[in-house]
Order: C-alpha cells, then structure tokens, then sequence
C-alpha cells in the first residue's frame, strides 16, 4: 500500500536530488571556465573556424550570421571527430531499478577535481557529458558566449506500473587496452597533449538523445543555438519543441528539467522550449504539480537566477512563459485529467462545479464518434460544506443555495457552496477584557480572520499558564481537528487568545517563566554533575586508602 508518508518522503528526496543534481552542473560549468584548460584548447580550433566564428564587422547581418553559424557547425564537427567515449553517459534512474544502477559506478567517469576534468578534456576521451561540457569550454576558450545545458534525471515522485528496464545489461563490451603513453611527437599535430591514461573500446547502450549540451548565442542575429555535438551532432533554435526532446516512452531520459547555465555561473529554467507538450506531459513530472512545489522551485531558480535582466533575457523570457502556458486542446482524452487550462466534465471532481453553459470545444475519444464538451478550468468553481468554509474562515450566506450535494454519512444529504457565496466570518469581539468562548470553554481559530477584534492570538507552549498568573481572561484557541479510532474527533488546542490590551503582560511572565525554566533546567544538571563528581572523588579516596592499608591491587 502506497502510504501518505511513502509519497511525502518520495517528494522529498525528489527535491533533494534536484539541488544534488543542480550542484553538481553548477560545479562542472565553473570548471569550464578554467584558465588553464581555455589555454590549451584554444590551440585546437583551426584557423578557418576561428574566422568564421568572427566575421568581418564590414559584412550585411545576415552574411555575419551565416558564417558565424558555419564557423560553430565546423567546431562541431572537430571535436566530435576527436572525442573517444570510454563510459557510459547520466541516465533517469527508477526507483525500481535503483539497486541495480548503484552497481554499475565502475562504467562512469570519476571526476572529482578539476585537474582529471582538464585531463579528460584535453586528452579527448570519456563519456559523452564529459564531452559535452568539454564542448562548452572549447567554445568559451574562442570567446563565444556558451551556457551548459543539462536536462536534470532526479528520481522520480510518482509510482509507475510499468516494469522496470534492467540496467545491468547496459554494457554490450568493454574491451580496455594497456595504457598507452604518448610521446609529443606521437601525439597529433591537433592534440598536442601527453595523457597518460588508457584508452577503452566500449560500445554502450545509451539514451538515444543527450543529457548534456550547449547553447550558443548568435550575436548577429541574437538567438540562442542549441548545439549537440556528442550524440545527434545537430545545431537548431529550440522553440516549444525540440529534435533533442526525448520520446516519452525512454525510460532512462525524462526531459522534465532543462537547465541552461552560462558563464558566470547564472541558471535558467528552459524546459519549456525543449518540450512540445509542457501542460500536459511534463508538467506532470515536475514539482511544479501543485502549488507548494511550483513556489520552492520559483525560490530556487530566483536564488540561482540572474538579479538584473538586460532586454535579452527578458525576450527569452516571454518566448518560455508563451511556451509555458500554451492553451492548445490536448489530443488525447487521458491528457485532459488535472490540465490546469481545460476541462472536460466526466473528470470534475465531487466538490466541483461548472458554471459555464457553452464549451469552448470538443473532443473526439479514440475509436468513437462520440463528441465530448470542452470547457475552461477558470469555468470551474470549488465547492465545500457551510463547515469545510467555517474552518477556513468563512461563513455561508443566509440565503444561499447549494450548487451541489454529496452524500455524507448515514444517508445524509450534504450541501456544498462556492466562494461566492460565503462572507468572511466575523467572530464577537474582546469586550470588557473578556474573550468570547464556546460551549467548551475555547475559541476556534482555524485562520488568522477567526481571531476577535480586540484579542490577540498567542500561539506558544504553556502560555496560559502565564496568563493565569497574570490574572487575565483567555480562551484556548483551537486549531483544528484529528480523528482517532472509530473517526472520533479530537480538538487540536495550539495556544491561547487574549485581550490584545493585556498581551504585553502575559508575554512579559511567558519570557520570565521561560527563563525560570532554563535556569532550573541549569540548577538540575550542576546538581547532577556535583553528585557525579563527589561519587567519583569518594571513589577515588577510597581507593587510595586501600591502597595505603593493603599494599597496591
């Protein structure tokens, strides 16, 4: 049984492998900024692509762009010319073959310093991602303006049906040779480098599209180029959709994060112009599903993020929000489950309504001609019980009617109401230096609008204690409920309201209470260390009268 806590805990390490995994990027790009390894590589780009790369100022726009990108498809293909890939690339890893991938370590390259990713580079071999982001550095080394751009494989948050895919059998042969030494005059005039490190035949059952590559920027006609040179060698400007999107049946490359990194080391979420299907695809992959997860990743590309957007980046912004929010109908039936856009009326849930009377189009289900109504999720109202928006701080109005009802139990009838139809819920207010309480002898406060006016919420520990020693009248606030066996309601009681005129005091004894309490705490523990002590000085005494009376044990 898949568990609340089983899926909270997956959402978690979810999120904690997404900032592993962006840390790891973030360490990578910086190291392709190496001075020492710009120096080296610069000595590999032939002259004819370093002129292309920088054409004449005197040339039209248009004749500098074609050169420039002419320059950048040659530096490709030199280097995927002179790459040797020996391990085995980054793929998605599932929960149910998480054990297997652990033990596949030894087919991956480790690179733990800079020195062995300048010598990897430098000696052209390993895997394809470290061949990618050598790319990145070859290209800055020309004073190109280059982002690394990784498509982030975290574990997944969600349960899959499907079997997994057996990773053990990824290598089809590792054929290693002695390592081989090469003296300078050896080596190619292109690649004048000494390595010392062996060299592997391997043959690699590898994604079929690539975890990492580069986009470049034209300066000429101001786009931003994405650029493969290890795995499908092509250059294209990615617009809602790409030839680098992965089919989504590839269980070992899921583009739910793209990430695009450039020089100073400023990341930016390009997902949406890789994806051709973002709403309804991805987005589903993506803690961006609910609200709570679309607020901590916007917190962690903000702190990642450029501060200060020049009109570039803010052109390529709009470009993702458009791609990020394309409103096309969905093809398929099953995509029109939770689409934050559209709706169709079989999947409303119990405590929603429409309130539109005309669709806004139809769809046709597969194998039949049976035309279904589709409608706007901005159509849909959310509805609760006069009781679910008394615990949100609201109350319905007198002369509302249900837009709906649901059975509750023992063959009752509930109805249920929308926004619209509440008000917000005016609790008595703190007359006299009275709180108003209940039949119970507390107040619910389940929002913050619950609390009267006069009063003053105080949601700390023990506090009423101080209240009752300062003479003041207050209520227990309660918070909310909690069912028990045989779903018996539990009042959940988190501090206490009082009168806002006497809060000062009683906040006053709770800090003086509070600093009793340490202070007691303190006396406790010297009391507990005194007697430590005085046991172990008797002990020692005694000791050494034995000692002086029988002679040394």
């Amino acid at each position: 049984k898949i568990t609340k806590e089983v899926r909270q805990l997956r959402w978690l390490i979810h999120e904690c492998h997404l900032v592993a995994l962006l840390a790891h990027v973030l360490i990578r790009n910086a190291w392709c900024n190496d001075p020492l390894l710009h120096t080296q590589l610069r000595r590999l780009a032939p002259k004819p692509v370093i002129t292309l790369l920088n054409p004449s100022p005197n040339q039209n726009t248009t004749l500098k762009s074609r050169q420039f990108l002419d320059g950048l498809r040659r530096a490709m293909d030199v280097w995927h010319a002179a790459w040797t890939t020996t391990r085995r690339g980054l793929f998605c890893v599932r929960w149910e073959n998480l054990h297997d991938a652990m033990t596949l370590h030894s087919q991956f390259d480790a690179i733990p310093s800079i020195r062995k990713f300048r010598a990897a580079c430098i000696g052209q071999n390993g895997s394809r991602d470290i061949g990618a982001q050598g790319f990145v550095a070859f290209l800055r080394a020309l004073g190109l303006k280059v982002r690394l751009v990784c498509s982030l494989q975290p574990l997944p948050f969600n349960f899959s049906s499907k079997p997994s895919v057996v990773l053990a059998e990824g290598i089809i042969s590792v054929d290693t040779e002695p390592p081989v030494v090469k003296s300078s005059r050896e080596a190619s005039s292109a690649f004048p480098f000494v390595v010392d490190q062996p060299v592997a035949s391997v043959s690699f059952t590898e994604t079929r599209e690539p975890i990492y590559w580069a986009e470049v920027f034209n300066p000429h006609s101001r786009r931003w180029y994405a650029v493969d040179p290890m795995v499908l060698q092509l250059m294209h400007v990615p617009q809602c959709g790409s030839k680098l999107e992965p089919s989504l049946s590839d269980p070992d490359n899921v583009m739910a994060y793209v990430v695009g990194i450039d020089a100073q080391g400023y990341t930016k979420d390009l997902t949406p112009k890789y994806v051709k299907s973002f709403l309804v695809k991805t987005r589903k992959s993506r803690v961006t599903l609910n609200a709570e997860g679309a607020r901590w990743w916007t917190r962690v590309m903000t702190f990642l993020g450029k501060k200060a957007l020049d009109p570039l980046d803010s052109l390529e912004d709009d470009l993702i929000h458009r791609a990020e929010t394309s409103d096309n109908l969905p093809g398929n039936i099953q995509d029109f489950k939770n689409h934050p856009i559209y709706v169709l009326e079989r999947d409303l849930k119990a405590n929603e309504v429409l309130t539109a009377t005309k669709p806004c189009g139809v769809v046709h289900a597969r194998g039949s001609t049976e035309a279904l109504a589709v409608y706007r999720r901005a159509d849909v109202k959310i509805l609760h019980s006069a009781v679910s928006w008394y615990r949100r701080g609201r109350e319905v109005m007198q002369d509302a009617e249900p837009l709906k009802w649901k059975d509750a139990n023992r063959g009752q009838r509930v109805g249920l109401f929308a926004y619209d139809q509440t008000t917000k819920f005016e609790p008595k207010p703190v007359l006299d230096g009275r709180v108003p309480k209940n039949d119970f002898g507390n107040i619910e406060v389940f929002s913050e609008s619950m609390v009267p006016a006069g009063g003053r919420y105080l949601p700390f520990k023990d506090v009423w204690k101080s209240a009752k020693a300062c003479g003041v009248d207050y209520a227990d606030a309660v918070v909310g409920f909690s069912f028990g066996a045989g779903n018996r309601a539990a009042a959940q009681i988190r501090g206490i309201v009082v009168p806002e005129t006497d809060a000062h005091r009683v906040l006053h004894e709770y800090g003086e209470m509070k600093r009793e309490e340490v202070a007691a705490a303190l006396r406790r523990r010297e009391r507990a260390a005194r007697k430590r002590w005085t046991k172990y000085l008797l002990s020692l005494a005694i000791r050494n009268r034995l000692n002086f009376e029988h002679g040394e044990v």
